[in-house]
């Protein structure tokens, strides 16, 4: 994965992972969801941003998939593998029914981007549900 050209796209995914585990409020969780935005300041067409956006939330759902794997003690292969150290440290913070509730949120999110929602709209709601 990491050799794919997803680099970006992947650490923008584990470092909101690693914010929003961290938030103590609201604003801490915004604050991770303006780093995972696409397009931030930029002025590329909207539907660029979205298709970022999805990208970002696709890879979003398999660290999510990987923790959850890691917390649960499942014997399966990750998909992120070279994450090993980092999912490991998540796994705490995602365990139990905080998992399945995110992995609900990132495909709710996936839909709202398919319907046009704005971009940093999607990222602040998703960082919040998370």
């Amino acid at each position: 994965m990491a050799s794919s050209g997803h680099e970006g796209t992947r650490e923008a995914a584990i470092g909101l992972l690693r914010s929003v585990s961290a938030a103590r409020d609201a604003r801490a969780r915004l604050a991770g969801a303006r780093d995972f935005a696409a397009g931030r300041g930029s002025k590329r067409a909207p539907a660029a941003d979205r298709r970022e956006l999805r990208e970002r939330l696709r890879m979003l759902a398999s660290l999510l998939r990987d923790v959850a794997a890691v917390a649960a003690g499942a014997a399966v292969p990750l998909g992120n593998a070279d994450l090993d150290g980092a999912l490991r440290d998540m796994a705490g913070a995602w365990g139990g029914a905080r998992g399945p509730r995110a992995f609900a949120a990132v495909y709710e999110a996936l839909d709202a981007v398919e319907r046009n929602v704005s971009p940093k709209v999607v990222a602040d709601w998703v960082a919040c549900r998370l």
